[in-house]
């Protein structure tokens, strides 16, 4: 009987491990099932957040690749104002220029008509001078 006795026991013993085993790999495949599933949803997020960092930085690059776009109109259009501006200030100093020679010319014949003029008055008062004296001499003589 001990020995009946203790084959129940190490049978009962073996039927609690058996259900402590099946216990046991039931929780295992839940713990894998739970973790397929934790994968699947964390590659889902990595993946959705993968294409919205894709979206972002496209849409950034089109906004970058738009304002420089615009920066290169931008200057193209100062650049074409410039030009006109240059021309218009060439064409004014050229007018100015002109105008200053023409000044410059005017003044130097309006000198030479002065100095002409002097040089005549000179030689007036040369002749007047003289015929003063002339008359000095004659009505003291």
């Amino acid at each position: 009987t001990a020995a009946l006795e203790g084959r129940r026991e190490a049978e009962q013993q073996a039927a609690e491990s058996r259900r402590s085993l099946m216990t046991a790999n039931e929780k295992i495949q839940e713990l894998e099932t739970a973790m397929r599933t934790l994968k699947g949803s964390l590659s889902a997020e990595a993946t959705s957040a993968i294409e919205e960092e894709r979206a972002m930085r496209r849409a950034i690059e089109a906004e970058l690749s738009q304002a420089l776009s615009a920066n290169d109109e931008q200057k193209v259009r100062h650049e074409g104002h410039m030009t006109e501006l240059r021309k218009e200030k060439d064409v004014e100093f050229e007018q100015l220029e002109l105008r200053v020679r023409t000044a410059m010319t005017r003044k130097d014949g309006v000198i030479d008509d002065l100095r002409y003029k002097l040089g005549l008055a000179e030689a007036r008062v040369g002749e007047y001078e003289s015929l003063l004296e002339k008359q000095r001499k004659e009505l003291l003589a």
